[in-house]
């Protein structure tokens, strides 16, 4: 955060690297961090990956949610999160 210059992180463990963190905003949101930070997080054993869920308030608590994913996303790999209400389906 710029204002006030702090810094928060979260270890996910020797074994564990994070990827791009995608921030969601809280509906009604009235701070700039007022949402989530979601990543995927990869084995470097090659191991199954996992989806967390961070408050993006309170990064240092780690994780308010885990999907356990049952294969190995590559290191790197990107995607886009779409809110389902805002997609139009035929």
């Amino acid at each position: 955060d710029l204002e006030p210059t702090t810094i928060e992180s979260y270890s996910f463990g020797e074994n564990w690297v994070t990827g791009e963190a995608i921030f969601v905003e809280r509906e009604g949101a009235q701070a700039e961090n007022d949402g989530w930070l979601m990543s995927y997080v990869h084995a470097l054993d090659c191991g199954p990956s996992k989806v967390v869920i961070l408050d993006a308030q309170h990064i240092k608590d780690g994780p308010i949610a885990t999907i356990y994913l049952p294969v190995q996303v590559p290191v790197g790999f990107h995607c886009n999160w779409i809110d389902y209400r805002k997609l139009k389906v035929k």
